[in-house]
């Protein structure tokens, strides 16, 4: 999987995610192999994977629902969906 990058993100287990307020909003680099970086700002729950999601990636090792973003009062928040190759942040696995 590629990977996700964010400064102070953590990890979580599966748990529902609550709306935020938009200044809790956080940008996100979106790092694809062998594409440029893109930044994305979220500021609601959204999920990541290869089709119908809010950050779809274009990687044979992400799941069509890999993982999903949580912004909360206290940081961003990544929960592994399951995803059969797993989820790195900022190159560690979780």
């Amino acid at each position: 999987m590629d990977d996700i990058s964010e400064t102070g993100a953590s990890t979580d287990s599966e748990s529902p995610g609550s709306a935020v307020s938009a200044k809790s909003a956080q940008h996100v680099i979106v790092t694809e192999s062998g594409k440029s970086s893109r930044a994305v700002l979220i500021g609601a729950p959204t999920e990541i994977g290869r089709a119908g999601t809010g950050i779809v990636i274009d990687d044979k090792k992400a799941s069509r629902r890999h993982a999903r973003l949580d912004p909360r009062s206290d940081g961003l928040y990544i929960v592994d969906l399951g995803s059969r190759n797993g989820t790195a942040v900022n190159g560690a696995r979780i």
